[in-house]
This record gives C-alpha cells, structure tokens and sequence, in this order.
C-alpha cells in the first residue's frame, strides 16, 4: 500500500529482500552522491558562500556591521574566493571588481539596519527589493 494505492507485481519475497538490504542501498547512494558532489566542499566559489548563510549571521547592528570582516566570513571571501571565481563572468556582464567589497558592506549595512533578525531575508530581499 502506497498512499492509500494498493501496489501489484510485489511478493513477499521481494519485499522482505528489499527490507533485509535497505540499510545497504542507502549507503551505496550515500557514496554516489559523496563520489559525485565530493569536490564542491573543496571549490573556493563554495567556501566563499557561506558568507550569505543567514543563521550565521550575528545578531545586534554593530556585530553585524563588522561580521564578514574577518578570516572566516566576509570580505576575505568576497574579494578573493568569489571575485577570483567568478571573474569573468562579472567582467563579462560589466561589473567593477573594485566595486564588489563595496557592495558587499553596504548590503551589511542595509541588512543590518533594515532587516537583520527575519527569519525570511533572502525572500525580502528577493523579492521586495528587486
């Protein structure tokens, strides 16, 4: 029974085998996907993005004025692992490199003085502000 459809084509045979090796196929999965997307833990694009993860963000304005400034979250990762990443793509659509750190911290700024604490700030500023 499968949300309330009586499945066919499956004895008890099989279905007792499937459930005996079950634990086994989801760690066989478990390794394709780890062997497919092992890499992207190691791209400087990916470390770099983890600036923009909103739980990570301090709360209170002053912090979050200066969060990102330091080895761990920031302007490190902006300036040298997302703009060397994405170089020329940016340079290709017209964006000024020097001018990325800039927008980085006023995007702090008016995170920090506008919207800073809600939950949904990707969405406000997906959205709301586009």
């Amino acid at each position: 029974m499968y949300h309330k459809t009586q499945l066919s084509g499956v004895n008890q045979q099989i279905h007792e085998a499937f459930k005996r090796n079950r634990p086994l196929l989801i760690d066989k999965m478990l390794e394709c996907v780890a062997n497919r997307f092992d890499d992207l833990q190691n791209l400087d694009a990916m470390k770099g993005v983890n600036i923009l993860s909103v739980p990570l963000w301090p709360i209170g304005k002053p912090d979050f004025e200066t969060y990102g400034n330091s080895e761990t979250y920031g302007n490190s990762e902006v300036s040298s692992l997302l703009v060397n990443h994405f170089k020329v793509l940016l340079e290709m659509n017209g964006v000024s490199l020097n001018a990325v750190l800039t927008e980085w911290n006023a995007f702090k700024h008016y995170v920090g003085h506008n919207i800073q604490g809600n939950p949904d700030v990707w969405s406000l500023l997906l959205t709301r502000y586009t």
